[in-house]
């Protein structure tokens, strides 16, 4: 196994691993969340081999459609003056981003999930 395999594991891009890395706690707990109610969900109506698909690039794509989501639902709101520093609130978060400005090497990579 080569050594970006041995990082990223095998279904998943150095894109998807570095956006990872650039999320903030609580946008990661959202994917956790977010990872475990598409997995109850699967296993209750029965699609267990469904549940077993859902990777990285799976999660990457719920998230960011549910952030879609919710900066429009924040935006149809934003008429209130109060909240209209909100929408730019959740501009800033990585899950909206589909690509990142700037590209880690391995080595950052590496040292930002910790593996010497």
């Amino acid at each position: 196994m080569g050594d970006k395999e041995e990082i990223l594991g095998s279904n998943n891009g150095i894109e998807d691993v570095i956006w990872l890395c650039s999320l903030s706690e609580s946008e990661l707990d959202m994917l956790i969340s977010l990872k475990v109610l598409v997995l109850q969900r699967a296993k209750i109506v029965g699609y267990d081999e469904l549940a077993k698909k859902i990777d990285l690039k799976i999660l990457r794509a719920l998230g960011f459609v549910l952030m879609q989501y919710v900066k429009g639902q924040v935006i149809d709101l934003s008429l209130n003056p109060s909240l209209v520093k909100s929408v730019t609130l959740i501009d800033n978060y990585n899950l909206l981003k589909s690509e990142l400005e700037n590209i880690m090497s391995i080595e950052e990579l590496k040292a930002c999930i910790s593996i010497d």
